[in-house]
């Protein structure tokens, strides 16, 4: 095995992983302090070559991949053309921009499996200290009033409960096929634990999107194990710490205000009683007349906000008073509204591509980590825009870049 060394050549590659690995680090705590040593790290990336590199690979060795996001970009910039709200879509492309640090990560990644490695301890360590942070808020130890969704009966930190069970059901995956590859018992074990932790602990959060991804994830991990691993011995293991997230998950989910809310207003709706149907399922109808309208190619980027004041004029039973959102909290009828039927086929071959990448390598188990998160974009997007949210988008970057620069090192891909 070997030899992990901590201290590295002192250049501008090494001191631009620093800035990953700051970035990784705070990741959970602070979006100012990430973006800032993401954007350091990126500029860093740029000037040595790395961001080119970077592009370089990602096309050599994920070419479905890199064209299924290449099409949805060129979307995203192209339905500026056609939006009735320019400087909404312009706000919508700079929230994308952490897929310009998927490059520049990327070829910092690949140099040896060693930076691999202390990135996902960095990552690990920002996530753990975050988690013990969520359980003292529980408790009522420690308050965080400046986050919303996010107090001691929905504790979700400094992420809030519409992404918590996004990054964590995501690290929760990791974590346990990271477990799968370790020789050493003690380590595999430490792994697992903090896995059904980290279950455990999205099912005791109120965000209703991080249980379906939880259950989502965990349903992936009980394939992957049945079909991939050997030994009934592991297969046990497995069986039995799902087992314990899913009966906590259930004993939560007996007494989760949220859930029971979104049980009622599905009852509402089949009874046709629109009236007492959740707020969101009438924010789901504004995106499905502003398609209907734009059928093919949609309204554009930005075109959602901008169509709202006529909507509101034509439509004023679908607000009932309640305020205009940016968006659907809906991924697929969000980019309908957005980009017609080429924006939901753009969305789908991202995903798809995406989730290949970890079924197509059979080199390592812990490729199965971009399956997992492609996964976990799939589920969110039936309530969110995590595609344009920062913490979904940047834990998905993140886990991208370790799924492939973990394929091979900087000589086996041949880019200089």
């Amino acid at each position: 095995m070997q030899q992990l060394q901590l201290f590295m050549p002192l250049n501008i590659k090494s001191i631009t992983f620093l800035f990953f690995c700051l970035a990784a680090l705070t990741f959970p705590f602070s979006v100012a302090a990430t973006n800032m040593f993401l954007a350091i790290a990126l500029v860093l990336a740029v000037f040595s070559g790395d961001f080119k590199r970077g592009i370089q690979i990602l096309w050599k060795n994920q070419r479905i991949f890199a064209y299924a996001l290449l099409f949805y970009l060129s979307l995203l910039l192209l339905g500026l053309l056609w939006s009735n709200d320019v400087a909404s879509g312009l706000d919508i492309i700079f929230h994308h921009n952490k897929w310009l640090i998927l490059p520049a990560l990327l070829a910092v990644l690949a140099v040896s499996k060693q930076h691999q490695f202390l990135f996902l301890i960095f990552l690990s360590v920002g996530l753990t200290l975050h988690l013990a942070v969520c359980v003292l808020q529980m408790f009522g130890i420690l308050t965080i009033n400046d986050v919303g969704g996010s107090s001691a009966a929905d504790a979700a930190g400094y992420i809030g409960h519409i992404s918590f069970g996004f990054v964590y059901a995501i690290w929760a995956g990791a974590l346990f096929l990271w477990g799968l590859q370790q020789r050493n018992g003690l380590l595999r074990h430490v792994a697992w634990f903090m896995s059904s932790w980290t279950f455990l602990m999205i099912f005791l959060a109120q965000g209703r999107s991080g249980f379906l991804i939880a259950i989502a994830t965990i349903t992936f991990l009980i394939w992957f194990v049945f079909f991939k691993q050997k030994g009934w011995k592991r297969l046990t293991l497995l069986i039995s710490f799902m087992l314990m997230a899913v009966i906590g998950g259930a004993f939560v989910f007996s007494d989760n205000s949220r859930v029971k809310q979104t049980l009622m207003s599905m009852k509402s709706i089949y009874n046709g009683d629109l009236t007492h149907a959740e707020e969101r399922v009438f924010i789901w109808m504004t995106a499905i007349d502003i398609w209907k309208n734009n059928p093919f190619l949609g309204a554009g980027t930005g075109g959602y906000r901008g169509s709202m004041p006529q909507l509101l004029k034509e439509r004023p039973e679908l607000f009932n008073g309640q305020q205009v959102y940016s968006h659907p909290h809906q991924l697929y009828l969000l980019s309908a509204a957005r980009w017609g039927a080429v924006g939901v086929l753009s969305v789908c071959l991202l995903l798809l591509s995406w989730f290949l990448i970890g079924k197509n390598n059979k080199e390592s188990d812990f490729l199965g980590l971009a399956s997992l998160s492609a996964l976990a974009f799939f589920v969110h997007g039936f309530t969110s825009t995590g595609l344009e949210a920062f913490h979904p988008l940047t834990m998905g970057v993140f886990a991208l870049a370790i799924v492939i620069s973990h394929v091979k090192n900087k000589q086996e891909y041949g880019v200089s």
